[in-house]
């Protein structure tokens, strides 16, 4: 899949929480997503890099390409990769 990330600019994810930016977070693609998976860890690994990350289920991504694909924290991001890449090939899995 692939990640992108995002911004909280004070707002509220689909799973009702209100994060900073510096939180570890990922929003799962809009047709995998249910509010069962809110507060699930997962791991993603930065395929190019090798670097890894968990990250917590907090919101939504309408814009994801795929239900392999992720939107991360900005935190998430610079984790494993550079902002000025702006998409990461990724692999991910859930650890809960």
């Amino acid at each position: 899949g692939f990640a992108t990330f995002f911004y909280q600019e004070g707002g509220t994810g689909s799973c009702g929480v209100k994060n900073s930016d510096s939180t570890l977070l990922v929003a799962v693609q809009q047709d995998r997503m249910e509010s069962s998976l809110c507060g699930k860890k997962v791991e993603i690994e930065n395929t190019a890099n090798g670097k890894t990350v968990q990250a917590i289920v907090q919101d939504t991504c309408p814009g994801c390409a795929n239900a392999n694909s992720l939107d991360l924290s900005v935190a998430a991001f610079d984790a494993i990769g550079d902002e000025a890449t702006g998409v990461l090939d990724i692999k991910w899995k859930f650890l809960d």
